[in-house]
């Protein structure tokens, strides 16, 4: 299901944090470049950032993937995904982030 998350909850913005390190980490590697903005990301900026988060929870409440907006600029900042096997990079369209693309 996916919902809108209250990115300045602190609990919401650790969840957010525990899918997008990870999941920057698998693309920081592939692309040979650990230089990618939300790698630097602190609960504190998820915080403080406006940008709208929609979440994706699956079966068991659990964030699984989510994807980050600015109201201003078209398209979205960050799509990030963990799968079934693992966690994926952005833009992963057979995994969780699938339902972001509907």
């Amino acid at each position: 299901m996916i919902r809108l998350i209250d990115n300045t909850n602190p609990d919401m913005a650790a969840h957010i944090l525990r899918v997008q390190i990870p999941a920057y980490r698998v693309e920081a590697r592939l692309m040979n470049f650990d230089g990618i903005p939300p790698l630097q990301d602190t609960l504190e900026s998820i915080q403080a950032s406006a940008e709208t988060f929609l979440g994706y929870f699956d079966a068991d409440d659990d964030l699984a993937g989510f994807l980050s907006f600015e109201e201003e600029q078209a398209g979205y900042n960050h799509l990030s995904a963990r799968g079934p096997s693992g966690l994926l990079p952005q833009g992963d369209r057979e995994s969780i982030a699938a339902p972001f693309y509907e």
